[in-house]
C-alpha cells in the first residue's frame, strides 16, 4: 500500500513539471509571432524652433542639409532674430593704454594755502618747554601723531614699486595751460643744503622773486623722468642765461639717511654734470612732514615731478612721470606766458 501511494505521488509530480515546461514554451512562441506581425512604429516629427533650424543650417524650404547657409533662411526670420557678426565668436584683443595717467588731467591747483617761509619744515623742534609740556598732556595731539605714524607705516614699500610699474608714476597729465595767479596755491618750503654750500637753506629763499622750473625727485628713475621735459641733457643740466627770465631748481629728496649720505658722498659727480650757476639751485632737501607731500602730488618716490613756480612761489603748472609731446609743448607755452605776465606786471 505504501509503495502504490509513493508511485502515484511521483507520477503526479513529474506530470506537473512537464505541464509547466510545455506552457512556457507555448507562451514564448506566441509572443514572438505577435511581435513579428505588429507594424513598426514611426516617431512623430519634432517641431524645431527657427533658431534651432538656423543653428543646423536649414534653409527656407525646410532642407535639413548642414551645407546650406544661414543667409538663405534669414529672409524668413525677423530682423532681430538674424544672427549678426557681433554675435559670433570674436578674437579678444588686449587693451593697450596709450596714456599712462588714464586720461586724468590736472584741472585743480595743487599746493598749500599758506605762503611759505624759508625757515619752514626744518625738522628742528622750536617749541618752548611750556609748549612741549602742553602738547605732551594733550590727548588730541597724541591721536593726531598716532594717525600719521599709522598712515606712514601701513603703506607697504612694494606698493609704490607696483604702482610705478603700472603707470611709471604718471599720476596725472599736465594741464594744457597754467593756472591763474588768484587760484594757484603755494609751493611748500624744502629745507636742506645745496651743491655749492653745505649750509642749510630753504628753497623759498631761492624761488622768491623769480620764475622757476622746479624738478623734484628722490631716485635716479625720477631724475631720468624729469629730464624728458627738456630737449636734451645739456638743456636739463646746463646754465640758464639771465636774459631768458627764469631759472631751473633741482630738489633731490633722499628717502633715508643712508641714501642722503651716499648722495653727499658722490656730490662731486653732480658738480661735474651741472652748470656752475646751477650749483646754487641744486638742493638736497629733507622730507616734508605730515601730508605736505600729498598736497603737491609727490606720492611716489620712484617718479619725477616738474612744477612751474612764479615769483610769489605759487604753483602755476605741474606734471608727473615721463613727458609726452603735448606736455613738453604745454610747459614751454606756459613758461612763455608767465614770463610775459611778469613783464606786464613790472611795466604797470
Amino acid at each position: 500500500m505504501t509503495l502504490v501511494s509513493l508511485a502515484r505521488s511521483s507520477r503526479t509530480t513529474v506530470g506537473s513539471i512537464f505541464q509547466t515546461v510545455w506552457s512556457y514554451r507555448t507562451y514564448a512562441t506566441s509572443s514572438q509571432e505577435s511581435k513579428q506581425a505588429q507594424p513598426p512604429i514611426t516617431p512623430a516629427p519634432i517641431q524645431e524652433s527657427p533658431l534651432s533650424l538656423v543653428d543646423q543650417g536649414v534653409t527656407a524650404t525646410g532642407a535639413a542639409t548642414r551645407g546650406d547657409t544661414v543667409s538663405e533662411f534669414s529672409s524668413t526670420l525677423p530682423q532681430s532674430r538674424v544672427p549678426s557678426a557681433t554675435q559670433l565668436p570674436q578674437a579678444v584683443k588686449k587693451e593697450v593704454k596709450k596714456d599712462l595717467s588714464g586720461g586724468v588731467y590736472l584741472i585743480r591747483p595743487i599746493g598749500v594755502r599758506s605762503p611759505p617761509h624759508p625757515d619752514d619744515n626744518t625738522g628742528i623742534d622750536k617749541r618752548t618747554k611750556e609748549q612741549k609740556r602742553a602738547d605732551f598732556t594733550n590727548y588730541d595731539k597724541h591721536l593726531e601723531k598716532r594717525r600719521q605714524l599709522l598712515k606712514e607705516f601701513s603703506k607697504s614699500y612694494f606698493a609704490e614699486v607696483k604702482e610705478f610699474g603700472e603707470n611709471l608714476g604718471k599720476e596725472w597729465t599736465a594741464p594744457k595751460s597754467y593756472f591763474k595767479a588768484d587760484k594757484a596755491l603755494y609751493m611748500p618750503n624744502f629745507f636742506g643744503t645745496t651743491v655749492a654750500s653745505s649750509s642749510s637753506i630753504g628753497t623759498t629763499s631761492v624761488l622768491k622773486g623769480k620764475i622757476s622750473i622746479v624738478r623734484l625727485y628722490s631716485a635716479l628713475s625720477g631724475e631720468k623722468q624729469v629730464n624728458t621735459y627738456f630737449a636734451s641733457n645739456a638743456e636739463a643740466y646746463g646754465d640758464v642765461p639771465v636774459e631768458k627770465g627764469y631759472q631751473i631748481v633741482d630738489i633731490s629728496v633722499p628717502e633715508s639717511f643712508v641714501k642722503s649720505y651716499i648722495s653727499k658722498f658722490f656730490e662731486y659727480r653732480t658738480k661735474a654734470k651741472i652748470g656752475k650757476t646751477r650749483q646754487n639751485t641744486f638742493f638736497y632737501g629733507t622730507k616734508l612732514p605730515g601730508d605736505l607731500n600729498l598736497s603737491i602730488g609727490f606720492v611716489n618716490k620712484f617718479a619725477g615731478y616738474v612744477y612751474l613756480v612764479d615769483k610769489d612761489c605759487k604753483i602755476r603748472w605741474a606734471a608727473s612721470g615721463p613727458a609726452s609731446d603735448e606736455e613738453k609743448e604745454s610747459l614751454q607755452r606756459s613758461l612763455a606766458g608767465l614770463i610775459g605776465e611778469s613783464a606786464s606786471n613790472v611795466q604797470k
